[in-house]
């Protein structure tokens, strides 16, 4: 069974699936992919959001290193960055603050900081508590102006 929703201008669905199995399939309807890139040193979480997103039709870069994710920061073009704030002695809005401003910018984080909350407002990214819904992250995800080609 699928639960089809409208959010940002866009239709979305997932499956719904037995809780024992924790299978999740999204499937992007008319929407337009991104190049998006994933910065979290969570290796599962980091898996978990590379594929339900790469589901929605994204193309998704992923990496589990600061210094990974500056160095295509700065050579790759992206429309969107995931960044997770504690990359283990690094910072991850330094990141955001590198991110051209037009891109969408989301920072997460397993701690709740108001400060950490507001330094990543003012640097023009939304702020997410993780865990989170991965699906409804992708929702957070605007529409891209070039759409992606698929070969069938």
């Amino acid at each position: 069974m699928f639960d089809c929703r409208r959010a940002s201008g866009f239709d979305w669905c997932y499956s719904f699936v037995p809780p024992q199995s924790r299978a999740v399939t999204v499937v992007s309807i008319g929407r337009r992919a991104m190049r998006v890139l994933i910065v979290d040193d969570d290796e599962g979480y980091l898996g978990f959001c590379t594929i339900i997103l790469s589901e929605a039709g994204h193309d998704v870069v992923s990496c589990n290193q600061f210094t990974e994710g500056r160095r295509r920061l700065a050579h790759e073009h992206f429309d969107a960055l995931i960044v997770d704030v504690r990359l283990g002695d690094y910072n991850g809005l330094h990141l955001i603050t590198l991110a051209a401003r037009s891109m969408t910018k989301i920072a997460m984080s397993s701690f709740f900081d108001t400060v950490v909350r507001r330094e990543a407002e003012q640097a023009g990214a939304r702020f997410v508590l993780k865990p989170t819904d991965c699906a409804s992250m992708a929702a957070l995800l605007p529409h891209n102006r070039h759409p992606r080609s698929t070969v069938v």
